[in-house]
């Protein structure tokens, strides 16, 4: 459900940036594990806070969908 609803939120901010100003980038500086292999074969071979698991963000799924124009983790 939280997953879902930073979803939902990431899109709508980004389709409203691009729909009213396409030149302002849209980015976010998130956990710099997405997701640690213990849980994901897909994850990094780590232990540490995963933005996935901790804050419900899937910035995977968000880079993928081009909803990003840059991304700046945090380490």
């Amino acid at each position: 459900w939280r997953r879902n609803n930073t979803q939902q939120l990431i899109a709508k901010v980004s389709h409203t940036i691009k729909s009213i100003k396409p030149e302002v980038e849209f980015g976010v500086s998130p956990a710099g594990v997405w997701r640690n292999r213990s849980h994901d074969p897909l994850g990094s071979d780590t232990r540490g806070a995963a933005a996935y698991d901790e804050s419900y963000a899937d910035t995977r799924r968000w880079v993928e969908q081009g909803l990003l124009d840059y991304i700046a983790p945090q380490i």
